[in-house]
């Protein structure tokens, strides 16, 4: 396997974890779906107070300013607040990582 097919899939694999772990939490309740009661595939602010986090920070999660919510708004806002939990240099090191394996995996060959 070429090192660059190497790369792409630790470069994918944070991605692909986040993205299970958005859908987890969906089925479980805390996701859009569970907020969009009407579902009518965006969030009213009514809809999203139930969700404290996202109703304190309704503005900086509805980009577009047009009063609602959307899912690629809401997954951008869980996304920051994703990161922003995370420690620092986390994704450094699991890449770094990733870079070590693949170096240690050239001289196996």
């Amino acid at each position: 396997m070429k090192n660059s097919t190497l790369v792409k899939i630790f470069g994918l694999a944070p991605l692909m974890l986040a993205s299970t772990v958005a859908f987890a939490a969906d089925e479980q309740g805390g996701g859009f779906n569970a907020l969009d009661v009407n579902q009518d595939g965006q969030l009213s602010v009514t809809e999203a107070s139930t969700k404290t986090e996202l109703s304190e920070q309704w503005t900086k999660a509805d980009k577009d300013e047009n009063g609602i919510i959307d899912k690629v708004e809401f997954s951008a806002f869980e996304s920051d607040i994703d990161q922003s939990e995370k420690p620092a240099g986390v994704l450094e090191s699991m890449l770094e990582k990733g870079e070590k394996m693949l170096d240690e995996g050239d001289t196996q060959q």
